[in-house]
C-alpha cells in the first residue's frame, strides 16, 4: 500500500468491509463495473477507488458515502469507546439520510400535485351561430 495516502487506505477498508458483508471480489467488481483483478489490486493496496467508483457504490448500495466509510471504520475498530462513538455517528447519519429521502419524496409529490389556490381554467362555451 502506498504509505500515508488516504485514498488507498479508504479503498482497502471499503473493499474489506464489503467482503465482511458477504460480497466476493467478483460481487464487488460487478458493483463497480471493473475486473476482479482490479479489486484484487485495490484490496492489496496497489490501486485505489476513484470518485466515480465511490459514487457507483453509493448508487448501487443506496447508502451515502459517509455511511459506507464509517461502516468500514467501525468494522475494524477494536476499542469499545471508539466503536460506541462510531455507532452513534452512524445512527445519526442513517437518520439524516432517511429524513432526506422522505423530504425528497415529498418534494417530488408536491411538484406534481396541483397547487392550492390555483383555479381550474374555465371552458368557454361555444356560441352557436344561427343563420
Amino acid at each position: 500500500m502506498k504509505q500515508h495516502d488516504p485514498s488507498f487506505t479508504l479503498s482497502v477498508r471499503l473493499v474489506e468491509w464489503l467482503k465482511q458483508q458477504g460480497k466476493s471480489q467478483k460481487d464487488v467488481a460487478g458493483l463497480l463495473g471493473v475486473s476482479e483483478s482490479f479489486i484484487s489490486r485495490v484490496a492489496s493496496g496497489h490501486r485505489s477507488l476513484t470518485i466515480e467508483h465511490l459514487a457507483e457504490l453509493e448508487d448501487r448500495l443506496k447508502l451515502p458515502l459517509p455511511v459506507l466509510l464509517l461502516e468500514s471504520e467501525l468494522a475494524r475498530q477494536k476499542s469499545a469507546e471508539k466503536r460506541a462513538i462510531l455507532t452513534e455517528a452512524l445512527s445519526l447519519l442513517r437518520d439524516s439520510h432517511a429524513l432526506k429521502a422522505e423530504l425528497d419524496t415529498e418534494m417530488r409529490r408536491s411538484d406534481t400535485a396541483p397547487r392550492t389556490g390555483d383555479k381550474p381554467k374555465k371552458k368557454r362555451k361555444q356560441e352557436s351561430l344561427i343563420a
